[in-house]
């Protein structure tokens, strides 16, 4: 679904599909819909995006991709990296940021301040040195932008802001009608994302087999 489809969605939900004084806007219920967009992506982690960046010789810090939402894995020039603790990141530079006194070939990576560093740092630059797997966060701004979830679970993001509208207009039996249909259908796809390929929903699967 596009955003002018949900926010349609929306609006005939909330009784509301005429033209003139609206009591939500376009904007507010745009609004509603990326929290939907963002709690759906937190609760599932579904959204897998790729990013790749050249590295730079004696630089330990990049930048994180600005829909960063949690790192799934850091590669360096082909090579899977292990994540530095707070108890490594003391032993190799004090309390703050890995040193950059050490370079070579990157072994480790730590997040922070919206920002991955590599120890040691890069001794040479490579071209698409940095390869960053990871959870992404979802964002619909113009009316024709597709939602990025998967078109099973769209129905969740007009659920949720229809719940928003609901508890605006005071209506409490609606709002907790649309809460508790979007948490069963987080709760749902839960399940379907844990179950192994082959099986499908509603066969029995025992997590201990």
């Amino acid at each position: 679904m596009t955003l002018n489809e949900m926010i349609a969605t929306v609006r005939f939900r909330l009784d509301e599909i005429g033209a003139g004084d609206e009591f939500w806007t376009d904007e507010e219920i745009t609004g509603w819909l990326n929290d939907a967009n963002m709690r759906v992506a937190m609760e599932l982690e579904d959204i897998e995006h790729t990013y790749t960046q050249d590295s730079v010789a004696t630089q330990p810090d990049y930048p994180l991709p600005i829909d960063y939402l949690r790192l799934q894995q850091a590669i360096y020039n082909g090579v899977f990296l292990k994540q530095i603790s707070q108890m490594e990141l003391g032993r190799y530079g004090g309390v703050g940021n890995p040193t950059t006194a050490q370079t070579g070939t990157p072994e480790r990576y730590y997040i922070r301040a919206n920002s991955i560093w590599l120890f040691p740092a890069p001794a040479t630059a490579v071209t698409d040195g940095l390869v960053l797997w990871y959870y992404g966060k979802p964002l619909m701004v113009e009316p024709t932008d597709e939602c990025e979830h998967d078109t099973s679970l769209h129905y969740l993001m007009p659920l949720y802001a229809c719940y928003l509208g609901f508890q605006k207009d005071l209506d409490t039996t609606e709002s907790q009608t649309c809460k508790r249909d979007f948490d069963a259908g987080i709760l749902k796809a839960r399940e379907y994302l844990a179950m192994p390929d082959g099986l499908e929903l509603g066969q029995i699967y025992d997590p201990g087999d």
